[in-house]
């Protein structure tokens, strides 16, 4: 048997202990000398205040510069892209506010002219396809009338439920798909509920009942309204709004409707300060001096947050179904101008949609 124990090994080598280096250098984000971790502070303790230079920063906008002659000749060429143009520019901006604001409840804007034939309808639902085809939807364009309009008849669809059969099942909404059986959706990514079927006379509980529903599910909401401005409905329409668009054709008739709607939009607190008008051309005859003067009164005349003209564009002059993606692309430059407008206003709104108790 072999014996273990008589054997001989040798002695084991001593080994060395290894030499810690330390790193003395100061690193990034350091808030302290040397290479140790700061202490966690004590419970209840002071944290020692950030050094701001250490924050990470975003970059602004840069400024665009001018091509220069051999990026120019490039561009002749095809082989450069241009530089973006001032309009470029500025709808960049308009569509960066329009889709980073948020609030904490649902916005809502009321069209408003109480002359027949001032764009109101059109001007609704191509304001909605503005505000969602920019945020990716959530916005829903509705019937704010008495009596059925036009805003299902132009809008792209025909949808079996709308308005009427909303508001007679109002108490059994309880989630977005159900609300969506009532609406007619559109390629912009909004919804539209109109009228499919005739309806007594809108109250204004029912108006709240439906602003009310639309605010559970949407982030905002495009009014459009009727033309009697001494309805209850319609005062219900704008005690609640949180910014209204006025707009007007180039005629006189239509600016007497502006007037008035403006004199009505003064009954509530500070809403004058979030109203927006909007010039429009329908392709009817103009007064020439008229109509190159009536921007410039306008905006001296009435207390309001901005105006926008809007050009003449066929798709909105033509009978039968509305698409934003129909319009020119100056137009809808003009649309995204009032809607990013209309986003300002929703900024400056109060916290609550009925401030003042006579609101309610």
């Amino acid at each position: 048997m072999y014996d273990d124990s008589a054997a001989s090994y040798p002695a084991p080598a001593e080994v060395a202990t290894p030499t810690v280096i330390r790193d003395e250098s100061p690193r990034q984000g350091a808030l302290f000398e040397g290479s140790a971790l700061p202490p966690p502070p004590a419970p209840g303790g002071e944290i020692a205040p950030v050094d701001e230079e250490l924050l990470p920063t975003r970059r602004g906008p840069q400024a665009v510069q001018a091509p220069g002659l051999w990026q120019q000749l490039l561009i002749k060429m095809g082989a450069a892209q241009a530089p973006p143009t001032e309009t470029e520019l500025e709808d960049s901006e308009n569509e960066r506010i329009v889709r980073q604001s948020t609030w904490t409840r649902a916005m809502s804007v009321a069209v408003v002219n109480p002359k027949g034939q001032s764009a109101k309808t059109p001007l609704t639902l191509l304001l909605a396809g503005a505000l969602a085809e920019i945020r990716g939807g959530g916005v829903a364009a509705w019937e704010a009338t008495e009596v059925p309009g036009d805003l299902s008849d132009i809008a792209e669809g025909t949808p079996p439920r709308g308005l009427t059969e909303l508001i007679a099942a109002a108490d059994t909404i309880q989630s977005a798909g159900t609300l969506a059986g009532y609406t007619a959706p559109q390629t912009s990514h909004a919804a539209v509920i109109g009228s499919v079927s005739g309806r007594n006379e809108m109250t204004p509980e029912e108006v709240r009942t439906v602003r009310d529903l639309l605010g559970t599910y949407y982030q905002i909401d495009v009014a459009d309204t009727a033309n009697n401005l001494q309805r209850p409905m319609l005062q219900e329409v704008l005690r609640g709004a949180d910014a209204v668009v006025v707009p007007c054709v180039v005629n006189h008739k239509s600016v007497r409707g502006l007037q008035r709607a403006l004199v009505a939009i003064e009954r509530v607190t500070g809403l004058s300060d979030r109203t927006v008008l909007v010039v429009t051309h329908d392709g009817g005859p103009e007064d020439a001096e008229f109509s190159r003067h009536l921007t410039e009164q306008l905006t001296r005349r009435y207390r309001v947050r901005a105006m926008v003209e809007v050009p003449y564009d066929s798709a909105i002059r033509t009978d039968g179904e509305l698409s934003y993606s129909a319009l020119q692309l100056r137009t809808r430059h003009a649309i995204r101008h009032v809607a990013r407008h209309v986003v300002e206003a929703f900024n400056d709104a109060p916290m609550t949609r009925y401030p003042n108790p006579e609101s309610e």
